[in-house]
Formats: structure tokens, sequence, C-alpha cells
């Protein structure tokens, strides 16, 4: 059954975030929302995307997240958060003062936590998604304000789903505040099966720990590869392979048809070529510019 909640952006605004798509959400609240506009962000390190986009901005206020944060948010009059491309874990005292408006790149309550986009490819599932929902004090478990699917199929790699899920949170986050100035009410639903799908990934998980396993199927290491791409963003790091007593790299990889002039199953180091050649039962998987480890 629908619920509604009542969400009051008329005072001043919140956004936690970084990246790209905090930035553009930004942007756009500034085009239809005359108050102040407070942005925090935890900084890695000197160079944020975020800051850099909305610097010019008129009336939007940066800082970084600290240890007193939680007296920077008391200060400010407001009532709605919205949290976007968001690490930062919000204390009790502000999820009971204020609406938290969360940004997650998953259907949710599948694949609750970090790198979701990653995890939709390695779990080999058909269907992925974005989700906009109420921040609760479990994490990504609180009701849902809009879902969007994502039909995912073998050509998808982490960064083209990210990208565009990117796309699809730009575009959602704008009819969400139009619906939100038009009526203060937005429908919003209760999260079912929770328990169903398992725990949370957190930042340091990666897919089999980052490591290709050659007893698996074609499928799942093209998913497992395909779940590490980020290109050169490298956000879940370098994959590896064992292959006897020694630990590679690689630096990119081709997925092409079985070859004949292989058996089935056979694994090739082709010192000459610095590649890896994995043949399965349809498929050749390819590991290019290959480098040892010392692992």
């Amino acid at each position: 059954m629908d619920k509604k909640l009542e969400v009051d952006i008329l005072e001043d605004i919140i956004v936690f975030g970084s990246g790209t798509v905090a930035a553009k959400c930004i942007d756009y609240l500034r085009e239809v929302f005359k108050g102040t506009i407070y942005v925090f962000e935890i900084k890695h390190n000197n160079i944020s995307i975020l800051q850099k986009y909305i610097n010019n901005l008129h009336n939007v206020k940066y800082s970084y997240v600290d240890n007193n944060i939680e007296d920077k948010i008391n200060k400010i009059n407001c009532k709605v958060i919205f949290s976007i491309s968001n690490i930062y874990i919000f204390k009790k005292e502000i999820l009971k003062n204020h609406i938290i408006i969360n940004y997650h790149n998953a259907l949710l309550p599948k694949h609750k936590g970090r790198f979701a986009e990653a995890w939709a490819i390695y779990s080999q599932d058909k269907v992925t998604g974005i989700t906009w929902h109420v921040v609760s004090k479990d994490i990504d478990c609180g009701d849902i304000i809009y879902q969007s699917k994502i039909l995912l199929d073998n050509k998808f790699t982490a960064l083209t789903l990210l990208m565009l899920q990117s796309k699809l949170a730009i575009s959602s986050f704008k009819s969400i505040v139009n619906d939100i100035l038009k009526n203060k009410m937005i429908k919003i639903n209760e999260q079912k099966n929770i328990e169903k799908f398992g725990a949370i990934h957190y930042s340091w998980e990666k897919p089999n720990e980052g490591y290709l396993d050659l007893n698996w199927d074609e499928d799942k290491i093209s998913a497992f590869l395909r779940a590490m791409d980020y290109g050169v963003l490298k956000m879940l790091g370098e994959p590896y392979l064992r292959l006897d007593s020694m630990v590679f790299s690689w630096r990119n990889y081709l997925i092409e048809n079985f070859r004949p002039e292989l058996k089935k199953n056979q694994v090739v180091y082709d010192e000459f070529s610095n590649c890896i050649l994995i043949n399965k039962e349809n498929m050749c998987i390819k590991l290019l510019d290959v480098q040892r480890k010392d692992r």
C-alpha cells in the first residue's frame, strides 16, 4: 500500500555527495530553488570534481565533512538533505531532525552498499537499475521514492553501467524535485524481503577478492572481467589470476570466439605476445599486457 511523505524544501537545502552526478543535481537545484544550498563532501584528496563544478554557482556553499559536521548541520535552517554518491553515514540526531533522500545505483533491496554496479554484473543479474529512497537507521533499507530498471546483457562493464545509471539518476532527480516543489507530498513504498538479498557490500570487498578463477565457466569469467572493468578509474583496483605458481594482473582483455587450435579449458601463457589465453566452451578470453606480481 502506498504511503505518502511530506517534504518541505522552502527552507535551505543540504546536499552530501561527490562527483559529476551530485554536481549536476546541485546545478539543477540552483535553477529551481531560491534558498541557500549547503554542500558537504568527504574529500579523499585535494582535487574535487564536485567543488570545481559548483564553484561559480550563486549561493552554493561548499565544505568538507569533518568532526564538527553535526554542529554545522544543526546551525543550518534546513529540513531536507539530498545524499548523492555519498559515503557519509548519517548519525541518529541528523536522521531524527531531517528527511534524507538518497540515491543508490541498484534496484534495492538488492545490492546494498558500495559498487553496486559491479556486483550486479558479477552476480549475472538480468536486471538492475537505480533507486531514490528515504534514509533510515539501516543502510539502504529506507522507503523507496523512485526506481528505474536497466536490462543487463553481456556487453555491460562496470564503467558503462555506471555511466548509464548516472544519466538516469540526474533525470529522475529533476522529476523528484519538480514533484516536491509542486506538491509537498510524495509517494513512498516500503522495501520488501530485505533479508532475502543478503548483506551489504562494503568498500573493501571485491568480486572473488579480485581473483579470476580458471574453474569458472565462460559466462562467469566474462562477468568477473566486466565487473572489475572501470576503465582508467580502476575503482576496484587490479584483477588477478593465479597460474601455476605465478600471479598475474593485466591491463586489458578481449573476449573472442573459441580457438579450435587449442583444447577446451586450456590455458596458455604466451610470453612473446605478453598475454594469457583461456579457451573455454564457446569463447576464448584473452588477457592482454599481463604483468607478474609478487603476492
